[in-house]
């Protein structure tokens, strides 16, 4: 399998314009570099493709994008959700982190949309069905 991919190939996969290509790379997201002996023509990392593809389909089922929010939001759903199933209001949240009520707030609705939860009940649920907290 190559590891670089012309602009057509890449923007193929990933199912966007060669403009929007443009637009990863120049955000980082995509690292391009010249293509051996043209003078404008680029090629893109495959790695970063189909980093990016496997990403834009983890968006599009939400149990998939719930698991690896989780993965990479520990602190803030184990700080939220954790406290949640303690029982303890936004006030005592705010006031065992240091931070403000809205903050907690916050935390707890991006929480809640990593999880798939809508409220509080299911947010305790949640934690207990995962191991983020024991009864």
């Amino acid at each position: 399998m190559k590891a670089f991919l012309t602009a057509a190939e890449a923007a193929k996969l990933l199912g966007v314009s060669q403009a929007t290509l443009y637009a990863y790379v120049s955000r980082g997201f995509i690292r391009s570099e010249p293509a051996p002996g043209k003078s404008r023509a680029r090629r893109y990392a495959r790695e970063d493709i189909e980093r990016l593809r496997s990403r834009n389909e983890e968006r599009r089922d939400p149990g998939k994008a719930a698991e690896r929010a989780l993965h990479w939001g520990m602190p803030i759903l184990e700080s939220s959700i954790t406290l949640i199933a303690d029982g303890q209001s936004n006030a005592d949240i705010a006031r065992r982190l240091f931070i403000s009520e809205a903050t907690v707030k916050t935390h707890i609705n991006h929480a809640f949309a990593k999880t798939g939860v809508r409220d509080r009940a299911q947010a305790v649920a949640y934690a207990y069905r995962t191991g983020l907290a024991r009864p």
